[in-house]
């Protein structure tokens, strides 16, 4: 399980159909063995490689595979595991945009978790829970939960998932009116990210000036936008590929088009929309 597990997170493309057919043997193997644990980590697998494969990310085909998985966990004592695999089933059916199944299994596996005193599984069920009401436009309890969160993170010095917290929280508070508190948030998130390790950096940098971009364009300063905005798209491109960065030229080109600039806007709007 540990190899095929690393497998595929490093898939790239070129060898995802042999990591697909590996899996379906190792659950082959796991059915003939009847152990429900076994049984449930091959189903976890595959639906991990549904949602990393450039040949899938089928949200029907993870949703599946996690669904199964949470079947033969529950046949399991492991209350971790049973916890963790309510969570990720919420995670596929936010995806989905089915936000009060979701919601419901997130509060079982969070139910599950205090069961246990699991700290870092409560935390994590916290920020998906904050996800989905923030989805949802409940923003106060979105709030509660991003709070939540940070204090954990603050508590315990994980300074990487704070940032990201952080950030969250920066567009929790824009969308309640907040954009000043907002600001303030991604402010220390980019301060947080001279912490990091050097090969993390880049990356968390541009992440967050993406949102102290959304801020400003809240405040109405969208000459500091566009630099955060075009910054962190011309950043992650560079990284990932012009792909994976393309989804923020919406958000350019409506800065241009706030400003008037039409003409620089027309550019950036016909590549996001088409």
């Amino acid at each position: 399980f540990i190899k095929v597990g690393a497998a595929i997170n490093d898939m790239r493309g070129e060898t995802d159909a042999q990591i697909k057919v590996d899996l379906w043997t190792i659950l082959e193997r796991s059915q003939q063995s009847s152990n429900p644990e076994h049984i449930a980590k091959a189903y976890g697998q595959l639906a991990l490689w549904h949602y990393l494969s450039i040949h899938s990310e089928t949200p029907d085909s993870i949703h599946l595979h996690d669904s199964l998985a949470l079947s033969y966990w529950l046949q399991t004592t492991d209350t971790a595991s049973i916890s963790k695999a309510y969570a990720t089933l919420g995670l596929d059916l936010f995806d989905m945009q089915r936000y009060e199944e979701a919601e419901a299994n997130c509060m079982q596996g969070l139910t599950l978790a205090k069961a246990i005193d699991d700290q870092d599984r409560i935390t994590s069920i916290h920020s998906y829970l904050a996800i989905i009401y923030s989805s949802t436009q409940d923003y106060e309890r979105a709030l509660q939960y991003t709070e939540e969160v940070i204090d954990f993170y603050e508590a315990n010095d994980k300074t990487h998932p704070l940032i990201r917290a952080l950030a969250s929280l920066s567009d929790i508070q824009v969308q309640m009116g907040n954009a000043e508190k907002g600001l303030a948030s991604t402010e220390r998130a980019l301060t947080l990210i001279e912490e990091l390790p050097e090969d993390y950096q880049a990356s968390e940098s541009y992440n967050v000036r993406v949102w102290r971009g959304k801020t400003y364009r809240a405040l109405g300063k969208y000459d500091e936008a566009l630099e955060d905005m075009i910054f962190a798209w011309r950043g992650m491109a560079s990284i990932y590929g012009a792909n994976m960065a393309d989804g923020w030229k919406g958000d350019i080109g409506s800065l241009y088009y706030l400003k008037g600039d039409y003409q620089s806007a027309i550019p950036y709007l016909r590549d996001y929309h088409y």
